[in-house]
């Protein structure tokens, strides 16, 4: 038991000293390059997208980017492949509140 316990504090250690940001300013940030030049031509791009919500981590790290990169996608899908141009993307609620697809 006591294995478990110390491999437990080390992957949650590591995540908290990933988190804490602490690169060189100058660095770049690959993964936020990565997303931001995504783009949305086929389906492939979509999948592409959506691997990348599988690691829980970073959704919480790029969230924000994600956000707008999954409202791109969306609108994509929805004026080019299915030829909808009426629907807004983001929604927005009876209240006037955006309605956010990536958390729903």
């Amino acid at each position: 038991m006591c294995g478990i316990d110390d491999e437990f504090k080390i992957d949650y250690l590591n995540s908290y000293f990933e988190t804490l940001n602490v690169s060189d300013k100058d660095e770049v940030d690959w993964n936020l390059m990565i997303l931001k030049a995504l783009e949305f031509h086929e389906f492939g791009d979509c999948r592409t997208l959506i691997n990348m919500l599988d690691d829980w981590e970073y959704v919480l790290k790029y969230k924000v980017d994600l956000q707008k990169k999954f409202e791109e996608m969306i609108r994509w899908f929805l004026n080019e492949y299915l030829g909808i141009n009426y629907r807004p993307v983001p929604p927005y609620s009876l209240d006037q509140r955006k309605i956010d697809l990536l958390s729903l």
